[in-house]
């Protein structure tokens, strides 16, 4: 099961993510600021991040220049998600969605991140019968 860090200081939405994610069938960790969130990223060592772009502690811009500068996780693919409508595609970010946006939205990114990602090389390919080629319409 591929594993995605969730990042987010608004703890329904971290909630519900988690929730729909899981369904979806991801393992989840959700965190509410983003020092947690790089301690975690270090030692759980997720496929996948999904980062707010304002938390509590820093920014998501921070937040990627810290996680470019950890050699374990430097190649986890993160998703930004933010209200904010003028920011952009960071450095060190797969993607950006504006809030709000779709769980298939979402579940698309996340997908097509994870198939892009480094694999390590002692990795074997998994296939999740339930999530191959489905969408999703829950919201």
């Amino acid at each position: 099961m591929q594993s995605l860090l969730i990042i987010d200081d608004d703890d329904d939405l971290c909630l519900a993510l988690s929730e729909l994610l899981t369904f979806e069938g991801y393992s989840c960790v959700c965190v509410s600021d983003g020092g947690e969130g790089l301690r975690l990223l270090e030692a759980n060592k997720p496929d996948l991040v999904i980062l707010d772009f304002v938390l509590r502690d820093m920014d998501g811009a921070n937040f990627l220049r810290l996680k470019a500068e950890m050699p374990s996780a430097a190649a986890v693919p993160a998703i930004l998600v933010t209200g904010c409508p003028n920011i952009g595609l960071l450095d060190g970010a797969a993607a950006v969605l504006r809030k709000p946006f779709g769980i298939d939205e979402l579940v698309g990114e996340i997908r097509k991140h994870l198939a892009a990602a480094p694999k390590p090389e002692n990795a074997r390919p998994t296939t999740d019968a339930r999530t191959a080629g489905t969408s999703s319409n829950v919201a």
